[in-house]
């Protein structure tokens, strides 16, 4: 799980009222400097936009839940120890979120206190 993982799919859950798939992107560990971290949230955040358009992202959620909405849509939650909330991680967000938003996904994140990161 993490950026270090770039192939995998950190986390995939369903709401609770089958209206939603959400995949849980976990950028962490902090990787180097801001731009370098910045580059491999976005070779992940590909990744999951990959499997949200390949259709897969559906298939795995109706194997988990017979609840599952026909037109699910499909959220991808960013959980960060950073925030994004520099000049370089809002203008990436903004740019990502358009992204997003023009395969009819939405992308959010939420940032969390580094020690509810494991540690190395």
């Amino acid at each position: 799980m993490g950026l270090d993982q770039r192939d995998k799919i950190d986390f995939l859950s369903i709401e609770k009222d089958g209206e939603a798939i959400v995949l849980t992107l976990v950028a962490y560990p902090l990787v180097g400097d801001e731009l370098g971290h910045l580059h491999m949230l976005e070779v992940k955040i590909k990744r999951y936009l990959d499997f949200v358009g390949s259709g897969e992202a559906h298939e795995v959620a109706r194997r988990l839940s017979a609840k599952l909405a026909t037109a699910a849509k499909v959220r991808i939650d960013i959980v960060s120890p950073a925030g994004l909330s520099t000049q370089h991680g809002a203008a990436f967000l903004r740019h990502w979120k358009g992204v997003a938003g023009e395969e009819g996904v939405e992308l959010s994140v939420r940032s969390v206190r580094t020690q509810d990161f494991p540690a190395d």
